[in-house]
This record gives C-alpha cells, structure tokens and sequence, in this order.
C-alpha cells in the first residue's frame, strides 16, 4: 500500500497566515490526501476529491466548526489578529485601516475565553460592558456587547468589540449574534465558537420569508455559498445579500418580536426607513471599496447595484451579464448630480441601468452625491410628517430613467 505523503509546516506561524499559498502548492505536488503532523489531521488538496468531499456534507461536515484541530480553531484567530496588528491594519491612522474589529459570538462564555487568551498575545488595557442597550446596534438582535482595548508591544493600542445573545427567555427572538435576514453582507456571516466544538460558524437561513428568490434562498444554505464566500475573502471580495426594503422589513418584524416593543404592531411600508438602510449599506460599501475590495452580485446573471472605482469600471465588461450595458455605462464620464468630471480613484454608485452618481461628490460629505439625494428624501418626510401631512411613499430610482436602484 502506498504511502500518504506527508507536509511538516506549522500552518500557524506569521509566514504561513501571510501567505500561505506556495505551501498550498507544493501540498497539491504531493499528492490529492497529504498527512500533516503537526495537525495529526489529514488535508485533501486537489480539486476533483476536494469537489467530492464538499458534495458529501454527511461525511464532510462543517457543522462543528472548520478547523482541524480545537487549538488550531482558536490559536489561528489570535494569531490573525496579532498580524492584523502589528502590521497596523488595525488601528491604523489611515482611513483604508480598520478603526476596531467587530467579532461575533455564540455565549459570553467564549468572550470570557476569549479575551482571556488574546491577553497573552497583547495587554488588556480597559473593558466596557454594554448590556441591554444594543438592541439596534448590531443587526436588530438583542446583543451584548463588551468593548476590549488592547495594547500591543509597540505602544498601540486597539478596539475590539465582542458581540454577544444577552440573555432573553423569549423563545422567539433570535439566539445566534447574527442572522441573515439583518446581514448587509456576506463577508458578516460569521461568528466565533470557542467552546465544545470549536470554529468559525456560518449563521443559519432567514427566520422570515425575506428572501423572494427560492433560489436565492437555497443557495445561501449551501456548503458551496460558505466556499465562495470564504474564497471571496480571500479576493478581497464581498457581496451585498439584502436590499434596503428586506432590511427595513426585518428591523420592523424584530421591533414587533422583541419584549420592549411588544406593542408595535405597524404593518404600514416605512420608506424613510428603507431610504436611511439604504444610506448605510451604500456607505459601507464604499468604505470597503476604499479599503481594496470589489463588490460582486449576488447572482451571476444579474445586473445588481455596485459601488466601484471608477477606474475599475471598465473590468465589468468582461462578465456577459454587464456588457449589454456597456454603451450606456461608456458614456457616463460625468457625475448626474455634481456635473463634473469622474477621477480615476472616484467612488461611483452603478445603477442596474447602467447610470452613475458620485457616492458623494466631496470626499467623506454625505450631503453630496447620491447618499445627498437620499438624505434629503429623508429630512423632507420627517418634515412632512411633523406636519400631519402625508409621507411621499416613494422608491429610490435612477434619476435618468426611473430604473429602481434596488
């Protein structure tokens, strides 16, 4: 019987996690199976068995989590973390830097360890518990949240914020930190598990029928949607999966849920509110876009709103569903709302019709630009209804054609 090759590398050294491919490599010349010792655990490397084994999610399962060993679950999150920050990436004065890490947990337990164990790597500076006070906060769950400051060896110091479930005795409310009917994008579909079965978990399907698409809604109960998910990070790659109206809906059905608004029983279309998600989820795409990353839609086939570079514009031509578009998208050198000329490091909102508008038009002012128009539908309803008079039910379309931007 032949051997299995083995590949004696600590996958949890700095080298290793800043980049790990050329070993990815040479683990695929070895063999499809390859032995690693330091796991005491076994790595399949090509893609026809690799294939094989995540269509096989009874045998394969990542249910308990996706590392291979419980040490290597946890000590590859810490040791991430300390790269992040000694290399400044967080805590960073640049603005392409993250300022904090949002990091979501399924028990204050795990915070406990947690934080625990990230003190060995750097000190724990102050730590500030927020309870029952983060209802809208994080997602519309009713989280806790406990804010670490950390300082590293260089003197830096940084945020980390540990979201939590608070403790409820309402059934109906939602156990996990994160669910996917509240989630903006994919890239914050995770949390941290650090006990019995340890890993990074997948949060699981919508409670409520959110989603119109059945295909969609299959597709992110997948194990192939974790995949290209977790392949897409790697890319620096990130989806929206909600529109402004699914978010709004959802918050308006956690309102009706959750004890304190127990009384809340509005069916009424709330579009102030869909307009305000929609200027959060436009803003944080764009500072993801300002960061390094692209964002992709969420099916293949399908003009979907983007923000992009517009130096990037042009790279969209190559995937079909883009290029019947390509002649109006071609001409839009100037913004809509401003009139003036794009730069090549602008963040432009892409529209499904192909129409393009400045985020904002002045750097980091949501006034301007198309997050501008937002704002002012939302400050004119406010004033409508401090009036007694009737709310503009109105969507937000393309102010060209009247395509809905969503």
């Amino acid at each position: 019987m032949k051997k299995i090759p083995e590949y004696n590398i600590d996958f949890y050294s700095d080298s290793f996690i800043k980049n790990p491919f050329p070993h990815y490599a040479k683990m695929r010349s070895l063999g499809p199976i390859v032995f690693l010792p330091k796991l005491n655990n076994y790595a399949i490397t090509q893609y026809h068995f690799l294939k094989q084994a995540l269509l096989d999610y009874e045998r394969f399962s990542s249910a308990n989590g996706v590392a291979g060993d419980e040490i290597g679950s946890k000590f590859y999150i810490y040791k991430k973390i300390q790269y992040l920050a000694h290399h400044n990436e967080i805590g960073g004065k640049d603005e392409k830097y993250l300022k904090d890490l949002d990091l979501f947990f399924q028990k204050e337990t795990d915070v406990d360890d947690f934080i625990m164990t990230l003190s060995i790597f750097f000190k724990l500076k102050d730590e500030l518990a927020l309870r029952g006070e983060c209802y809208t906060a994080y997602l519309d769950n009713e989280n806790d949240v406990r804010t670490c400051t950390f300082v590293d060896d260089k003197k830096q110091s940084f945020n980390i914020d540990c979201v939590f479930p608070n403790h409820t005795n309402d059934p109906r409310l939602v156990k996990e930190p994160i669910s996917l009917e509240h989630i903006d994008m994919d890239v914050n579909m995770f949390y941290l598990k650090l006990q019995d079965s340890c890993g990074i978990q997948m949060c699981r399907g919508p409670h409520h029928k959110i989603f119109k698409q059945k295909s969609i809604c299959l597709a992110l109960n997948t194990p192939v949607f974790w995949t290209k998910t977790i392949r897409g990070i790697y890319d620096n790659q990130f989806t929206v999966l909600n529109t402004p109206r699914q978010l709004a809906e959802a918050h308006r059905k956690a309102l009706i849920y959750a004890s304190i608004y127990k009384n809340y029983v509005s069916n009424t279309r709330d579009f102030n509110n869909e307009r305000k998600k929609a200027c959060k989820l436009i803003l944080r795409a764009e500072k993801m876009v300002s960061r390094g990353w692209t964002q992709t839609t969420l099916e293949d086939d399908k003009t979907e709103w983007l923000v992009v570079k517009f130096n990037k514009i042009q790279e969209l031509f190559d995937k079909k569903h883009w290029e019947s578009l390509k002649e109006i998208i071609q001409t839009e050198t100037k913004c809509s709302i401003c009139h003036s000329d794009y730069k090549p490091e602008d963040s432009v909102f892409l529209s499904p019709c192909g129409h393009t508008f400045h985020v904002c038009c002045e750097k980091s002012n949501t006034t301007t630009g198309l997050l501008g128009w937002i704002n002012q539908m939302v400050r004119n309803t406010i004033e409508l209804r401090k009036k007694n008079l009737p709310d503009q039910g109105k969507e937000m379309c393309c102010m060209i054609c009247s395509h809905p931007f969503f």
